[in-house]
């Protein structure tokens, strides 16, 4: 079978709309003058002028290029704001030497961001200051998506620290205990993960799935000596990627096949309490830990130990509230992991709350989820490409009918992401990015495509050439005997037709 379509036919840059609600108070809307006209069409040529001027200062070297496209609703039209990709801006003035206000906590849970521009009794113009904010804005997050599918994006920093996207992660809470007959530990970890871990699976679920998991290990060994300080012990940056010990802790996971993302709570044995990261000083935040790249993170926890005195075994429970910075950590450390980026504003001119009670904001979250998007469009156009070099290049391969509908699929998914994107639908995009990679990669590795791929015809030659020599010899031999008479009986006639030459 051939695959009906090449597989190239995604546009070359992906356009990622933004819809933008404007809402004014009295003082700060356009002037008369600046009202001539469509001024809301001005204002959107203005920002996508200027989002397009910075992507051609800034051009990519990869094949697919991404591009932010402004769109600012007309009166009487209001943004859904309960949906990714859709946003509010309330436009209000400031005179000239007043205070920043503080953005309202709606925008917390809303996509509502605050635009301070001058107020008009000032005689300052309004959308220049409206069209510098917003274009500012989208130029920066622009620049993210670009830079996440670019030729050097998997030697970033960023890239080299998080894990590839997966539709579903297992996470593995651990209370590891170095010295369990030294030291008893327990922790109340349901309450602590429903309170401040939960929150935040469920904010983000809208790009990733996770299964929870906990346990207690009792003896988990150091495979590294800390350092004596004159206070405890401490540990060099540099003992640091030799603290986990993979091959005496027990790290399994009950779902072996999704990407485990783990999370250590470790306890030293109380001789070495308490044992900081850094130096002999230690931390002086109130957690001291490190996050693994592409693996998880660890806190070092320095309990106050119990003593009943004498042959007493000691012992620490780790409360709720004790685990509370310890949890808010591991969320730090998984923002990192999955890719979250912090927005900030470019300018003081918008504003919004950063505030984020689950730990992450509804503009982060619409952050990821075009950022995953263009990471899985990009996965798979590559993907898409290589399968069909492959199958150009091995004109000998055959491409079964199951291989070449999952990659005509693909293609369709890729359809669908451009057309979900067209209409504002983000989330629906990204479902359908989802599936458009998992369709490239399967019709890629599928099982008689791999095999395909290695076996060339030069092993065919290999493996059949030991059967075909030995049949050959004989035959060989034959045809090689019958020309050895042939030539005989040919001199013979030459001979008898002729036996006086001269």
């Amino acid at each position: 079978a051939e695959i009906d379509r090449p597989a190239a036919p995604i546009q070359t840059i992906l356009q990622i709309p933004v819809q933008l609600e404007l809402q004014w108070d009295g003082s700060a809307k356009p002037s008369d003058q600046e009202q001539s006209g469509d001024w809301r069409d001005r204002l959107e040529r203005a920002v996508n002028l200027a989002l397009a001027t910075d992507r051609d200062q800034l051009e990519t070297s990869g094949k697919l290029d991404v591009a932010l496209i402004a769109r600012v609703l007309e009166d009487g039209k209001h943004a859904d704001i309960d949906q990714p990709g859709h946003y509010r801006i309330q436009v209000t003035a400031r005179r000239r030497g007043s205070m920043q206000a503080t953005p309202s906590t709606e925008s917390t849970r809303l996509r509502v961001l605050k635009l301070f521009v001058p107020s008009t009794e000032d005689g300052g113009p309004t959308l220049p200051s409206l069209e510098k904010a917003v274009a500012e804005h989208l130029m920066g997050e622009q620049r993210q998506l670009r830079a996440s599918i670019s030729q050097h994006a998997s030697s970033s920093a960023a890239r080299l620290r998080e894990f590839n996207y997966h539709p579903t992660y297992s996470i593995v809470f651990s209370l590891m205990n170095e010295d369990s007959d030294a030291l008893e530990t327990s922790w109340d970890i349901k309450d602590a993960l429903k309170a401040y871990v939960y929150p935040f699976l469920k904010d983000i679920s809208a790009v990733s799935r996770f299964h929870v998991q906990s346990q207690v290990s009792y003896y988990s060994p150091l495979p590294i000596a800390p350092v004596a300080g004159d206070n405890g012990t401490y540990l060099t940056p540099n003992m640091l990627p030799h603290f986990v010990n993979l091959a005496e802790w027990n790290l399994a996971s009950t779902d072996p096949v999704l990407p485990t993302i783990h999370f250590i709570l470790f306890v030293p044995k109380p001789k070495s309490l308490p044992m900081r990261i850094g130096g002999q000083k230690g931390s002086e935040g109130p957690v001291n830990g490190f996050l693994v790249p592409q693996w998880g993170g660890v806190v070092i926890a320095n309990p106050s130990v119990l003593s009943g005195g004498g042959r007493t075994k000691r012992r620490h429970h780790f409360g709720v509230k004790e685990l509370r910075p310890v949890m808010q950590t591991f969320i730090a450390q998984l923002r990192l992991l999955l890719g979250v980026r912090e927005v900030g504003s470019a300018s003081d001119t918008l504003v919004f709350d950063r505030v984020t009670p689950s730990g992450i904001s509804t503009l982060e979250l619409d952050n990821l989820i075009r950022y995953r998007l263009t990471q899985n469009v990009n996965q798979a156009a590559s993907t898409l490409v290589s399968l069909n070099k492959m199958v150009a290049s091995l004109q000998s391969m055959v491409v079964q009918n199951h291989i070449r509908d999952l990659a005509n699929l693909a293609l369709e998914r890729l359809d669908a992401v451009s057309e979900h994107l067209e209409r504002g639908q983000l989330v629906e995009a990204f479902s359908s990015s989802v599936e458009a990679s998992s369709l490239a990669e399967r019709a890629f590795f599928d099982p008689n495509m791999v095999g395909m791929l290695y076996f060339p015809d030069e092993h065919k030659y290999a493996i059949y050439f030991p059967f075909l020599i030995p049949a050959a010899v004989p035959v060989i031999s034959v045809v090689l005997h019958r020309l050895k008479e042939w030539k005989q009986a040919r001199l013979g006639k030459n001979c008898r037709a002729n036996p006086h030459p001269e």
